[in-house]
């Protein structure tokens, strides 16, 4: 994406919402630009127009039914050995 023109990113934008992945995109987008900062990204993350971005800040949702705020920040999560402290319950594809 770092290497794409305008239309270039424009039309990978209009793929990813075509197979209804925006989210999943604009999540690793916006923690590249936090980890790297190149420059690149807002132009791409504006071009997602995510209105509601709080979905970055929590997870679980498919693994427990419900979407869960993380307690650490991101960089302690990135660093830490596990997250395992982070679980409230076990995920549902390990109560099968």
């Amino acid at each position: 994406m770092q290497r794409m023109d305008s239309d270039k990113l424009k039309y990978a934008i209009s793929i990813a919402k075509g197979y209804n992945c925006a989210e999943a995109v604009y999540y690793v987008l916006y923690y590249l630009d936090k980890i790297y900062h190149d420059g690149y990204e807002e132009e791409a993350l504006n071009e997602l127009a995510i209105n509601d971005n709080s979905f970055i800040f929590k997870y679980g949702e498919k693994d427990f039914g419900r979407a869960i705020k993380w307690k650490k920040a991101f960089f302690q999560r990135l660093f830490s050995l596990n997250n395992k402290d982070e679980l409230e319950s076990i995920p549902n594809y390990l109560k099968i």
